[in-house]
């Protein structure tokens, strides 16, 4: 997976992380972040209009949206605060689906 200088910079820019750390945080989204398909009610309607407009896949983490387009990350948004909660709450859920499989 690459991860294109466009969203290095943004990470930086909107989430205030430097080089280094954006790089890292990348590829934690990739591997660890959760999917679309997953949430439900407003948080999943406001991905979904990210796809529609953005075209591409999306990776969640509690504090941005991650998309990647074919093999390439390529841009980053900071997630409003109102659906960081929902997205701790199915964090824990998968972890705890994934230590009882």
């Amino acid at each position: 997976m690459d991860v294109s200088r466009h969203a290095i910079k943004r990470i930086r820019q909107r989430l205030g992380i430097n080089k280094s750390a954006a790089e890292g945080m990348a590829l934690d989204a990739i591997e660890n972040g959760l999917g679309p398909e997953v949430f439900s009610g407003s948080l999943r309607k406001y991905l979904d209009k990210l796809a529609i407009t953005h075209q591409g896949h999306y990776r969640v983490t509690p504090n941005a949206v991650f998309c990647i387009k074919g093999d390439v990350l390529t841009t980053v948004w900071p997630l409003p605060q109102k659906y960081r909660n929902a997205v701790l709450n199915e964090r824990e859920k998968v972890t705890l689906s994934e230590e009882s499989s």
